[in-house]
C-alpha cells in the first residue's frame, strides 16, 4: 500500500498529478521488485526534478511543511520526498524603500530563492558564494550568507559565520533576531548593518568585500559590516558618473549643520545675550 502525504495549498498540484501520482499508478500496472522498491520509485518512476530517500521522522515532517510530497509504502522503514513545492508569493516589483529614477527597476521579495536567483543574473562570477543554514528551534527558518570569495574580507565573513551560529531562540519571523545577534551585546551609536532593498545597491556591496545576509520570508538583505559614512550614500549614485563625491560631503556638512547649529544659537542667545541689541 503506498501513501502520499502533502499539505494542501502549498504543492504544485499539476506537477503533483503528473509527476508523482500518475507515474505511481501507471507502475502498479508493471512488476515491481519488492526487494528495490525505494529504490526503483525514486530513480525510475518519480519524475520531479528533486528526489530524495530519507529515514528521519524529523526529515519527512519538515520536508511536508515546506511543499514537499513525502511517500510512504507500508513496512518499509524508508521515505521518498518529491520536490512539488508551491508557495504562494509575491510578484517582482520595484523597491518601495528606495525608489531611484535611474538603476534597476526590481526590488527583492519574501522569497528567499527568488531573491538569490535575482543576484546570480546581477553578478556574473563563479566567486559568488552562497551558504544556507537554518535557525530557530520550531520554524527552522531559512537564512543564506551571501559573498564574493575573492574580495571578501574574511576576519568578517568568519566572525558573521560564529555569531549566527550560536543563535538558539525557538523561531524566527523577522530579521531583527539576525541583527541583534550580529551586534551582539556591544552598544553603538550607529548601527553595525545596513538594510538594502534594490538589489543593485547590494550587489554593489558584494563588488565591494561585503557579506551579505538575507532571511527567508524579508523583502530585503543586511548589509556587513555597516559603515558611518553609507547613511550619506544615496542608490542614485550608482548610476551617476560625476557629483557622488559632492553629494555625500554636502550631505555630510547638512548633518553637522543640523547636529551643532541649535546648540550654537542656544549658547549665543542664554551665555551672551548682552552682546546682541534689545528692540
Amino acid at each position: 500500500m503506498v501513501h502520499l502525504i502533502y499539505l494542501d495549498g502549498v504543492v504544485n498540484k499539476d506537477s503533483l498529478q503528473e509527476n508523482v501520482i500518475t507515474p505511481l499508478l501507471d507502475s502498479t500496472k508493471e512488476t515491481v521488485n519488492i526487494n528495490s522498491l525505494i529504490e526503483d520509485v525514486s530513480e525510475n518512476i518519480i519524475k520531479t526534478a528533486e528526489v530524495f530517500v530519507v529515514k528521519e521522522y524529523k526529515e519527512l515532517t519538515d520536508a511536508i511543511v515546506n511543499g514537499g510530497t513525502v511517500i510512504l509504502f507500508e513496512g518499509i522503514e524508508l521515505g521518498i520526498i518529491a520536490g512539488t513545492t508551491q508557495f504562494k508569493e509575491r510578484n517582482i516589483e520595484q523597491a518601495i524603500s528606495e525608489r531611484t529614477p535611474k538603476g534597476a527597476r526590481v526590488g527583492l521579495t519574501e522569497n528567499l530563492n527568488t531573491n538569490i536567483s535575482l543576484f546570480r543574473g546581477m553578478v556574473k562570477t563563479p566567486s559568488l558564494c552562497v551558504e544556507s543554514m537554518k535557525v530557530g528551534k520550531l520554524t527552522d527558518t531559512e537564512i543564506s550568507i551571501l559573498y564574493i570569495k575573492k574580495v571578501v574580507d574574511q576576519n568578517v565573513l568568519a566572525e558573521v559565520r560564529k555569531r549566527i551560529d550560536i543563535i538558539s531562540v525557538n523561531y524566527v519571523l523577522e530579521a531583527m533576531t539576525i541583527k541583534e545577534a550580529i551586534e551582539g551585546g556591544s552598544v553603538a551609536l550607529f548601527a553595525m548593518y545596513e538594510d538594502s532593498e534594490p538589489p543593485d545597491a547590494v550587489v554593489s556591496s558584494l563588488y565591494e568585500g561585503k557579506v551579505v545576509v538575507i532571511v527567508d520570508g524579508n523583502p530585503y538583505a543586511i548589509i556587513l559590516q555597516g559603515l558611518f559614512m553609507s547613511i550619506f550614500q544615496a542608490p542614485d549614485e550608482y548610476n551617476q558618473k560625476y557629483g557622488r563625491l559632492m553629494n555625500r560631503l554636502l550631505r555630510f556638512v547638512g548633518f553637522l549643520l543640523t547636529i551643532y547649529l541649535p546648540s550654537i544659537y542656544v549658547v549665543l542667545v542664554n551665555f551672551y545675550a548682552d552682546g546682541y541689541p534689545i528692540k
